[in-house]
């Protein structure tokens, strides 16, 4: 009897999406910035948290991939003075856009 019971919860919880909130989207924006992007070596965690605070801001406003690779590249070019790889753009406002929709929040 408990066996069913243990089937049926993990059939119910396998069904269930992932929906993380507002902050923890925001820490796994930041882990994107920090991988696809290049940083300073002097960067602050303060403006790296800002800057995915812009982009997560943006997903929500826009939601179209274009407007989040114009973003991304004005923060790699004007916020953190470095180059832009076009391709790691383009990957990383995929990402951040499926992790915006995922959430729930937009």
């Amino acid at each position: 009897m408990t066996s069913v019971f243990v089937a049926t919860h993990a059939d119910r919880l396998s069904h269930r999406r992932y929906a993380p909130k507002r902050n923890v989207m925001l820490e796994v924006v930041a882990g994107f910035l920090w991988l696809y992007l290049d940083l300073p070596a002097d960067l602050t965690r303060e403006e790296l948290d800002k800057a995915a605070q812009q982009l997560v801001s943006n997903a929500l406003a826009n939601g179209e991939e274009m407007a989040l690779v114009v973003e991304l590249a004005r923060i790699q070019c004007n916020q953190f003075c470095g180059v832009a790889n076009q391709r790691n753009l383009e990957f990383l406002a995929r990402r951040t856009l499926s992790l915006v929709r995922a959430s729930g929040l937009a």
